[in-house]
């Protein structure tokens, strides 16, 4: 009997499981490895764990895993032919995703095996009884979730909180975290921001009104929200404050359906307003002129953008500034006579801009790129060019990701080798001995360190090139060109908009002309984000190629091959060199 090559898979549902040393993670790596052992011993050469597989921090109520993903891959390509895992609902809670494991494992001659529940899939009762277990998994997956929704549902009922942060004007204090107290110092201040916006009329002027007086958001602890954390206000922030119910003393229940449907969600489900259980800091007649005002100016600004002249970028979203990274946006001025557009810095207060080049006229970007697409169809040889770089790119990749994976195995490697020996040295400690707690502090170092190897080696394994051959390379590419460039001048500007981006990812500008990045399916998919994207399925990587001018950021622009091949992988590296 051949040996069986076992892939284990291992997987805890929250990053808090996973952070514990001797947690869940370690326990269900350590069942699989004794079970090996075992089987070992009963039939030599029963099989050898090539690979573990480890999802620490995701449910199994689907396959959207990044190690299971990679587990499915190296099954279809044959690197392992049997799942082994320490119980079913560590693989799956769902019974289609199940049947579909199933069928997946019955066309590459597989097979899967759990510890825990060892039924004989080969007979129909075995089968039957795999179908129930992961029946029941999924019915107490969903159970659960419906539990706690309605235990959720029944506090927002009664005016309670279930987390959230800190909004101004209210605290919250460890005695009572299901609700908010009023902060005395802070009451003042929101009256004021109400006030201020009925007497500014919208959103820009009371900003500025506030920032004049000294009046700040409240700091949350939140990265989506870094001008905040700054001290600067937003229209989202300064709107989020003056349409939340919560101080005229309501409490909005499942906020995020009050646009949906309401006959088709299910009771607890429903958007409600209900008092709430602290007090409110608003008079309810100010509040609702403040709604009032905001609803007008929500209509206004809708009529004004339906009657207002469009004008289109189509470079926006993919041009970026070669400096500093930075997305460039489409902005006009007007002057006397006629409009000027111009693609400038994406601009957030606080923000400094010290590039080379502040903005450039969109004309300029615009009527190269038009003319470069029109005309790179007709040059062959331009193609065999780009595919050509492209492929000797992708190997080079592929060796480089090579032994940086061998170099991140043997740090991984040797990671686990000092675990062990820690936990061998922690049994034999004797019960709070400084001794033991320096091992612990050194267990607890060494499973973040795993735990960083092991994501570096799967991010690594994602990003690993598919080298396809130069010919699909330059059909692809041609193909690209085609779609692009067919009807190009008679389409409209959004159109242009659209269709540019099948076949160009990224522009860079910078004071020496714009490098250009196109698509290509020289590459495999889960590359890193940072200069990928992913369309139908596949992720694409870009080539660089460079747009020259004549010295000066006005002029018009003309596109030239680059033969350096720089690639991107993150936002301001240097561009390729010009020829």
């Amino acid at each position: 009997m051949q040996q069986l090559k076992i892939g284990g898979y291992i997987r805890v549902s929250t990053e808090e499981q996973a952070s514990l040393v001797d947690g869940s993670l370690d326990n269900q790596k350590y069942r699989i490895k004794a079970f090996v052992e075992v089987k070992n011993i009963q039939e030599p050469n029963w099989g050898n764990v090539v690979e573990f597989y480890i999802d620490d921090g995701y449910s199994a109520k689907d396959t959207r895993r990044p190690a299971f993903q990679k587990m499915m891959t190296d099954l279809k390509q044959g690197k392992i032919n049997l799942i082994l895992v320490p119980d079913l609902s560590r693989l799956s809670r769902s019974i289609s995703d199940f049947c579909g494991i199933l069928e997946l494992l019955k066309q590459s001659n597989s097979s899967f095996l759990s510890i825990k529940e060892q039924f004989d899939t080969s007979t129909p009762a075995g089968k039957m009884m795999l179908y129930n277990m992961i029946n029941l998994a999924q019915f107490e997956r969903e159970q659960t979730a419906e539990r706690v929704a309605l235990g959720c549902h029944s506090r927002a009922m009664r005016g309670l909180l279930n987390g959230g942060q800190e909004i101004l004007g209210y605290s919250k204090v460890p005695e009572q975290k299901n609700t908010y107290v009023i902060n005395e110092h802070e009451i003042e201040i929101v009256r004021t921001i109400f006030k201020k916006f009925l007497e500014q009329g919208s959103l820009n002027r009371t900003i500025a009104a506030l920032e004049e007086i000294g009046i700040r958001p409240k700091v949350k602890q939140n990265r989506k929200e870094r001008l905040v954390e700054r001290g600067y206000w937003t229209h989202q922030t300064l709107g989020s404050l003056l349409r939340n119910p919560a101080y005229i003393g309501m409490r909005e229940v499942n906020r995020k359906y009050k646009f949906k449907e309401q006959r088709t969600l299910k009771p607890h489900q429903k958007y409600q307003l209900v008092k709430a259980s602290w007090p409110g800091i608003i008079e309810k007649d100010l509040f609702e002129s403040v709604q009032f005002s905001l609803d007008e100016n929500k209509k206004s600004e809708r009529r004004r953008l339906a009657s207002a002249e469009k004008r289109v970028f189509f470079a926006s979203g993919i041009v970026r500034c070669a400096d500093c990274g930075r997305p460039l946006i489409g902005q006009s001025a007007h002057g006397r006579v006629n409009v000027h557009r111009y693609y400038v810095h994406s601009y957030s207060k606080g923000d400094t801009i010290t590039c080379s080049i502040r903005r450039i006229r969109a004309e300029d970007v615009e009527v190269s790129l038009s003319k470069h697409i029109s005309k790179i169809l007709a040059d062959g040889q331009y193609l065999d060019s780009v595919a050509d770089r492209i492929v000797s790119q992708a190997k080079e990749l592929d060796a480089t990701s090579k032994d940086q994976m061998k170099h991140l195995q043997k740090e991984l490697q040797g990671a686990e080798e000092e675990m062990e020996a820690a936990f061998k040295f922690q049994v034999s400690a004797k019960k709070g001995a400084e001794s033991e707690k320096f091992l612990m502090t050194k267990l607890d170092e060494l499973g973040k360190r795993k735990s960083a190897l092991e994501k570096g080696i799967l991010e690594l394994e994602a990003s690993k090139p598919s080298i396809t051959s130069l010919s699909n390379v330059r059909k692809d590419l041609e193909n690209r060109v085609r779609l692009v460039s067919k009807g190009w001048s008679k389409l409209s500007a959004a159109q242009q908009k659209r269709t540019l981006r099948h076949l160009i990812h990224q522009l860079f500008v910078g004071p020496q002309g714009i490098d250009i990045f196109y698509y290509s399916n020289a590459f495999s998919e889960g590359m890193t984000p940072a200069g990928l994207l992913t369309e139908q399925k596949n992720t694409t990587k870009m080539l660089p190629f460079r747009t020259l001018g004549t010295g000066k950021i006005d002029s018009k622009l003309k596109i030239q091959n680059c033969l350096s091949a720089s690639l991107v992988t993150s936002p301001g590296i240097e561009p390729g060199s010009t020829v």
